[in-house]
């Protein structure tokens, strides 16, 4: 069992294929505390940018080619990307950031946009990502702006205050100009009293 980890990570990785799927539903019946620690030590390496999902998946976490809403399945990519799929068509995709937890890219096919896509992709990456999202403090689209400011309107407002404050500080960290940050991340609170 001691390398229990390794095997799911190439799983993942599609070394060894779905057959290693019944060999973790076989070693759970016998003793549970090595998945959960592969899933733990998977969570924490695809928070650190170490790739993660394939862990992840094997682990039987629910990931993989599952139904989202709206019509839609998403498909892990790689170990920080995520892909929505309407049938066999991608219709959109997010990746994390390699350095922090919010969002690197986010990216919608314009016939599928203004439908939930990219709410559902933001849903779906963040529960992988084990803890919740910050509206990137390395800039933010017109259309990402609006995403954010629905996510923080929606949330309680000092929750909303603190995930813009993580953003500002991390933005700050990183040598972001005060102004830029100002310019993507300050209108978002607008709606948050």
């Amino acid at each position: 069992m001691a390398d229990l980890f390794d095997r799911a990570m190439k799983v993942g990785q599609g070394i060894a294929g779905p057959a290693w799927k019944p060999l973790m539903s076989a070693a759970s019946m016998f003793d549970p505390q090595p998945i959960h620690d592969a899933v733990e030590q998977a969570r924490r390496q695809f928070m650190s940018g170490q790739g993660a999902l394939g862990a992840l998946t094997a682990a039987g976490v629910g990931l993989g080619m599952t139904p989202i809403g709206r019509g839609l399945k998403f498909r892990l990519n790689h170990s920080r990307s995520i892909s929505a799929l309407r049938g066999d068509k991608e219709v959109g995709r997010v990746s994390l950031a390699d350095d922090g937890p919010y969002i690197g890219s986010i990216s919608v096919v314009p016939k599928f946009r203004g439908q939930g896509v990219a709410k559902e992709l933001y849903e779906q990456i963040e529960k992988l990502a084990g803890e919740q999202l910050i509206p990137s403090p390395m800039g933010l689209t017109d259309r990402a702006k609006q995403i954010w400011k629905k996510r923080l309107a929606a949330m309680k407002p000092s929750e909303a205050k603190r995930l813009v404050s993580r953003s500002f500080e991390i933005g700050r960290q990183k040598g972001v100009k005060e102004e830029w940050l100002e310019d993507w991340l300050g209108g978002l609170l607008g709606d948050v009293k």
